[in-house]
């Protein structure tokens, strides 16, 4: 036997998965009549010690669900100490993306076999160790029909996602939500919540603002998003955005030409496609802008009074350089 774990008993420490999404409901059941959480695996990665995660002796840790899905028991054979334990995606799935914070999550878990147990809450009398989790469902969460959700993406002004925004609306579920990989974000609220929301997004934590030229500038002052909802039903809000297409003389599609929006920050390019997207600030008033095409060596072209819609991606003329 390892000396890392010579006289130690076996003791059980208990995570449990709390998504307050739409499976809320369904957790304050008895847990007989629960559904597998699922898609979510629990892996003790190491002991943690001067900052460094050591690896464990084998056969020290196993981990059993439990029939209910949303508790996992890990059965530990361990000393006092500091572990890394990691939530992840469970890649046996061949669907992911169910919760937005598993890249994996890590938390550290003071363990003390020696601890008084407090037991789970259900009753359990043996455990040592609780931890609780709540997991955030992300945008591809599969609700279930006569959820009221918001639904919606956030991107830069040049259609890259606004990864690591959060939406909140005090009156949610979960109260916030964050915008993944794919600029996707979704709001849950009570099945019966109908009339006005007010969306805020706090962009402090997005991902990439060094990268942007005006990136810090194009999120300053970002406006509340007003926010009809749907009692039952999902509502979609779109950013509102500008497109066009750059021909050259003889009418073929011009990648890489610049386009600038006058007053506004950031810059964008053609595509392959020859199409170039700009993305207002969400809860953009509708309006119009002029728009500035370059492409060495041909002139610049300006485009005057353009007119955009305050929720939808609207067209510009199209643009042959001379």
């Amino acid at each position: 036997m390892s000396p890392a774990i010579v006289g130690t008993r076996r003791h059980t420490a208990t995570v449990v998965l709390r998504p307050v999404d739409a499976l809320r409901e369904a957790l304050r059941r008895p847990p007989h009549e629960r559904g597998p959480l699922g898609r979510v695996r629990v892996r003790v990665a190491g002991r943690v010690v001067g900052g460094e995660v050591q690896p464990l002796p084998p056969g020290s840790v196993r981990t059993v669900r439990n029939l209910s899905g949303d508790t996992v028991l890990v059965d530990l054979s361990l000393p006092a100490g500091t572990y890394r334990v990691e939530l992840e995606r469970d890649p046996r799935e061949r669907r992911d993306g169910y919760y937005d914070d598993l890249d994996p999550q890590q938390f550290d878990l003071q363990w003390d076999p020696d601890a008084p147990p407090p037991g789970l809450p259900d009753g359990t009398p043996h455990v040592t160790t609780l931890v609780e989790l709540r997991l955030r469902p992300s945008p591809l969460y599969p609700f279930p029909a006569g959820t009221t959700l918001v639904r919606g993406t956030l991107f830069w002004y040049d259609g890259a996602p606004l990864r690591g925004a959060v939406v909140r609306e005090p009156a949610a579920l979960l109260g916030d939500s964050r915008v993944d990989a794919r600029g996707g974000f979704v709001v849950p609220f009570p099945a019966n919540a109908g009339g006005p929301a007010v969306l805020e997004i706090v962009t402090a934590g997005v991902v990439g603002v060094q990268d942007k030229p005006d990136g810090a500038a194009y999120l300053q002052g970002w406006p509340l998003w007003p926010t009809p909802l749907r009692r039952g039903n999902p509502v979609s809000v779109r950013q509102p955005a500008l497109q066009g297409t750059v021909l050259d003389p003889r009418g073929r599609l011009v990648a890489g030409a610049r386009v600038t929006v006058h007053g506004r920050p950031g810059t964008v390019y053609t595509g392959g496609d020859g199409e170039w997207r700009y993305h207002f600030p969400p809860a953009t008033p509708a309006g119009a802008v002029d728009v500035r095409v370059e492409h060495a060596p041909h002139a610049p072209v300006q485009l005057q009074n353009v007119p955009f819609a305050a929720d939808a991606t609207s067209q510009a003329p199209v643009v042959r350089l001379n």
